[in-house]
């Protein structure tokens, strides 16, 4: 079978590592593969050996895309990430994303969200309103559900088709960890913290992209308080940052903190097979879906309180007990604040359905950015203390144990492929 892929992401990110890691699997199911990216996408996907056409803004999209299914003469297309493909589209290449209907052929989206379980608009912290998303994968037939973090099941609809987002990985060796302990200049009693920052988290600095003041605060304010946090972990603790470093980390004892810049798959599976633990405030970041599938802890921030004043600061005191002074002196100078799972954009609603009753949250330790006690007590337990490390690792073996039950990817594929009515090679 021969299937075309998009990556139409604005950079590398974790979407286009979707992606290619659903060709991967194709491919040595012996399927071929190509796709069509951005170019901010190119340099994952080159390193992943898969051809691929490169459009961008000025590029007649349609045009290009004729040619390559001509070329390639594809059975199937896998959009990517459905929302990513819809807004590449749309607002980038201002084309009707659904011309691929033109082609006869099944189209594939790939279903980060649960679509079919929300209500098509998403909830950027501080926007007036929510965002509307085109609700055309409701005319599809099938859709593609990676695993972690999407449900096991095949969705309210019976339309959905869960994955393993990638093969089981063996852990790094404790020689490839020490050599990266070396790398860094850590001791071998040290603990490492990965920290990891994409670009989009960064606060805006101007140009096309939608945000909102508050998602620019809220960048730039919160890293303040966890810095906060970090101050009282454990003296042999130390942070590994990978990607953008938080201009507030720049208050952190320069001895406790590792930067590196962003950096290929293969070096970034290695750096995370090698550290103590994850800390994340993007509960779908595919770093920490990637590090529970490498038997990491992962610890993950988030906020599910609206607080504009003292009554809304009065609830949160209510279920997470009474804000401690820094907490209580952070949120004086930094409100209104809005919900988020996806730190600093917010997505809090649109993330509930995937969430609900989701095992992966089973897998990782959720905490809230306002229970400072708690937040570092967890962090704390996750990087030193054996029993919560051994808790925390049944939790995971078990997850995972039912990930390996799914069938092999290639074979949902070809059975998504078949429900949306395609002739199977």
């Amino acid at each position: 079978m021969r299937l075309l892929h998009f990556a139409p992401q604005a950079q590398s990110s974790g979407e286009t590592f979707i992606g290619v890691s659903l060709a991967d699997q194709l491919r040595a199911a012996g399927m071929r593969n190509h796709f069509v990216v951005t170019p901010g996408a190119v340099p994952a996907t080159a390193r992943s050996g898969h051809p691929y056409t490169v459009m961008d803004p000025t590029t007649p999209v349609r045009e290009l895309v004729d040619g390559v299914v001509r070329e390639f003469r594809p059975d199937a297309v896998v959009t990517g990430d459905y929302l990513s493909y819809w807004t590449a589209m749309h607002r980038m290449f201002r084309v009707d994303p659904w011309f691929l209907d033109g082609y006869h052929l099944p189209v594939l989206p790939i279903d980060l969200t649960e679509w079919e379980d929300t209500g098509f608009a998403i909830d950027i912290a501080g926007a007036p309103g929510p965002v509307p998303v085109d609700r055309h994968i409701l005319d599809m037939a099938a859709y593609l559900r990676p695993v972690p973090i999407a449900h096991l099941h095949s969705g309210s609809t019976g339309r959905a088709y869960p994955y393993r987002l990638q093969e089981p990985e063996p852990p790094v060796y404790a020689t490839t960890r020490d050599a990266v302990l070396d790398r860094l200049g850590l001791k071998r009693t040290d603990r490492l913290l990965m920290v990891p920052v994409s670009a989009w988290q960064r606060p805006s600095r101007g140009g096309p992209e939608r945000t909102s003041s508050m998602v620019d605060r809220l960048a730039r304010a919160v890293p303040e308080l966890l810095v906060h946090y970090l101050r009282q972990l454990p003296a042999h603790v130390r942070l590994l940052t990978v990607g953008p470093v938080p201009d507030a980390f720049a208050a952190l004892p320069a001895d406790r903190v590792r930067a590196l810049p962003p950096c290929p798959a293969d070096e970034f599976r290695t750096l995370l097979g090698s550290v103590d633990a994850v800390l994340t405030l993007c509960l779908p970041a595919v770093s920490a879906i990637r590090a529970v599938l490498m038997d990491v802890p992962v610890v993950a921030l988030s906020n599910r309180f609206r607080i504009t004043g003292a009554g809304d600061i009065a609830a949160l005191e209510a279920e997470l007990g009474p804000p401690t002074p820094a907490v209580r002196a952070w949120l004086a100078e930094h409100l209104p604040v809005d919900p988020f799972r996806m730190w600093p954009k917010g997505l809090h609603t649109i993330l509930e359905p995937i969430l609900t009753d989701n095992p992966y949250l089973s897998a990782i330790a959720p905490c809230e950015l306002f229970d400072e006690p708690g937040t570092v007590t967890t962090l704390t337990c996750a990087l030193t203390d054996a029993g919560t490390r051994d808790r925390l690792a049944a939790h995971r073996a078990r997850y995972l144990a039912a990930i390996r039950e799914l069938p092999p990817t290639a074979r949902v594929l070809t059975a998504a492929v078949q429900r949306a009515g395609a002739r199977v090679t």
